[in-house]
């Protein structure tokens, strides 16, 4: 399985980028198509045959359920859609860490029976499509989408490989419409997409690969680390993950706009959010709102229809909520990976949830809108959002109860942590300085001063950052491992 980075990506972008010039319009979607299994097959072999039977069984599925008359049957031909999706996913990712956890809750009952042991390597991209896939079944199965008839179409949306390691989740309503349309790419396409790339691998190549350098310092070293070099390798693994995830949506998005798609946005500076929920619709929003309307509203909907024949009658909201998003983000979270810090990230945020959704009950006060008051709650929730990453980072739940112990029993700062604390701050000072100066916009010509040469200038200075300090090691996208 190769390792994705950066270097991986720019010549298979320049080869599609120079063919998309040479091909006419209606050979596009084929060299799209062939491009996407040919990136696929270069991440790993077993990726287009298992690409190709989800779509295969999705578009055979949706067809069946549009075509069925009987509720029972539509129920069916989704049924074969989500036992091949999620049944592909389980085995892969899953069955391992099921199989352990069966064997230690029968040791822990005095049982030892021999399980087998299965280390089965992770298909890179297998969760993000699993989630593109879902969402055009169960969507033609609430009669939202009327299936296509065109397979290849659909296959495009489903190995299109821009979005392809870590999205954004497409929604085959969105994006389907667009793969049927001529999709000339104009000089604004250019100028968009080339400026989305470039603050993207900014992201990605300085921001990110500079302070995965601290992180796995503390993280991936076996040893024992004091309390002040977990608080900054912590503070530095926050920024390096929202770097990397947002970079590589914004060099998606942008080598999309290149090909003539538009992208949905999957961030909006969620570090500037004040509570968790605020905090939700700017992370990760297409996977947001992929686990509010396919796993919380069904869930919480449930909940509230038995609560309200029940006992809890008057409080079904309440428990809807609570219940529907605690079973969310626990599943959120073991979506990123079979482990229990994964699981335990979601069951933290699952909690922040449900506490700040009662307590926003009780109170029913107007959040302000700006003042101190407002700057004191987005750091302290930063807070919070950090002690969530170090126990994501973790290599295990033991690890981040020793981080956690380092941090309160053995802090402990020298001079080198200072010294150590230069690299994210330099980083990270970069990063806000260029946000302020209007590279956080998709669109560079709505920069102010662009018309006078300030925009060129910014971005021209945005390519020497990139050449200067951008970082040679080649980091993978964290993304992608999930």
């Amino acid at each position: 399985m190769t390792a994705v980075s950066v270097p991986l990506l720019l010549p298979l972008l320049g080869t599609v980028l120079l063919l998309q010039r040479l091909v006419p319009q209606k050979m596009r979607n084929g060299l799209l198509l062939a491009a996407g299994y040919f990136f696929c097959w270069i991440l790993d072999p077993r990726l287009p045959g298992l690409i190709l039977l989800s779509t295969a069984a999705d578009y055979l599925a949706a067809l069946g359920i549009h075509r069925s008359r009987s509720r029972s049957r539509k129920r069916a031909f989704l049924g074969i859609s989500l036992a091949v999706n999620l049944g592909v996913l389980f085995l892969c990712k899953y069955l391992g860490f099921f199989l352990a956890g069966v064997a230690g809750a029968l040791a822990l009952a005095g049982l030892r029976l021999p399980l087998p042991v299965l280390r089965l390597l992770l298909p890179v991209a297998l969760s993000f499509y699993t989630f593109k896939t879902l969402t055009y079944t169960i969507d033609v199965y609430r009669e939202r989408l009327l299936p296509t008839r065109n397979f290849f179409d659909y296959a495009l949306f489903v190995s299109f490989f821009p979005q392809l390691l870590a999205g954004p989740i497409e929604r085959a309503a969105h994006f389907l419409p667009q793969a049927r349309a001529p999709r000339p790419v104009s000089r604004d396409h250019w100028i968009e997409g080339t400026c989305l790339f470039l603050r993207g691998l900014f992201k990605k190549a300085v921001v990110a690969d500079n302070l995965a350098l601290v992180v796995q310092g503390v993280f991936d070293s076996g040893g024992a680390a004091s309390g002040a070099q977990v608080l900054l390798a912590t503070y530095a693994f926050t920024f390096q993950i929202y770097g990397d995830f947002s970079g590589y949506t914004d060099m998606a998005r942008g080598v999309a706009k290149l090909l003539g798609f538009d992208t949905p946005q999957n961030f909006d500076r969620p570090y500037g959010a004040s509570n968790p929920v605020e905090f939700w619709q700017r992370w990760h929003i297409t996977l947001s709102t992929w686990l509010r309307d396919y796993l919380f509203l069904p869930i919480a909907y449930a909940v509230m229809r038995r609560a309200d024949k029940g006992s809890w009658k008057g409080k079904a909201e309440d428990w809807g909520y609570v219940i529907g998003m605690a079973a969310t983000m626990l599943l959120a979270g073991l979506w990123h990976g079979a482990a229990w810090t994964f699981v335990a990230w979601g069951g933290y945020h699952g909690v922040l949830l449900a506490g700040h959704h009662l307590l926003a009950r009780r109170r029913k006060r107007k959040r302000p809108k700006s003042g101190p008051t407002l700057w004191l709650k987005r750091l302290a929730f930063f807070h919070l959002l950090a002690l969530g990453w170090l126990v994501f980072r973790s290599q295990s739940l033991g690890r981040a109860w020793g981080h956690l112990h380092a941090l309160l029993a053995d802090f402990s700062p020298s001079v080198r942590d200072f010294e150590t604390a230069f690299l994210p701050l330099f980083y990270c000072a970069l990063w806000w300085l260029l946000e302020r100066l209007g590279c956080s916009r998709d669109d560079p010509r709505s920069i102010p001063g662009w018309e006078h040469g300030w925009g060129p200038a910014l971005v021209t200075c945005l390519v020497l950052l990139l050449v200067v300090f951008g970082s040679t090691s080649g980091q993978e996208f964290i993304y992608a491992r999930f």
